[in-house]
């Protein structure tokens, strides 16, 4: 007597699959690729709404730091020095948000570095690394971005030291990442 196996799922896919080895494996390459860009994709569409927020966030400070440039709240000869002084004493209040706080405070000792106000730009600039630190403390691109901002700084103060020293970490913080 013939004894046949039932004719179940398994076996009629087992069979299949035997019978049809490229189709099978092109059919899995084809669904492991759209697995995979829907997961790059997911991952992307995260990512850009979090630069979408952060960028809001940083707009709506530099929008409330330029508001208050009213005359009627600083008088009639504000100037961007009394401005740049408020918005760094406001953001003192993001330290809840270090990659926001770091972005801010880089903006402002740039300004302040246009102005000539070289120690007040280091100082923001120093208090960018630090908000960064807390975020990675390895440091991390924007942490070396932070860091040649300071050294920059130092070399306009006339502290070729400091500079040298900063930079010397900035060049650790790259070769990490």
């Amino acid at each position: 007597p013939v004894a046949a196996r039932p004719n179940s799922m398994g076996y009629r896919m087992r069979r299949l699959i035997r019978r049809r080895r490229v189709e099978t494996t092109a059919g899995v390459l084809v669904i492991a690729s759209l697995v995979a860009g829907l997961a790059v994709s997911l991952a992307q569409t995260r990512r850009a709404d979090a630069q979408s927020r952060r960028a809001v966030r940083v707009t709506d400070f530099v929008t409330t730091m330029l508001g208050s440039a009213d005359p009627a709240s600083l008088g009639l000869d504000v100037t961007v020095r009394e401005v740049l002084d408020s918005a760094a004493l406001r953001a003192d209040t993001l330290a809840r948000d270090p990659a926001i706080e770091s972005e801010i405070r880089l903006v402002i000792g740039r300004t302040y570095m246009a102005l000539g106000e070289f120690e007040a730009g280091e100082s923001q600039f120093r208090r960018a690394v630090d908000a960064h630190r807390r975020l990675a403390p390895d440091g991390d691109p924007e942490t070396a971005i932070a860091l040649a901002e300071q050294s920059r700084a130092f070399e306009y103060l006339g502290d070729y030291a400091a500079a040298d020293s900063v930079l010397t970490v900035e060049t650790e913080v790259l070769k990490r990442h």
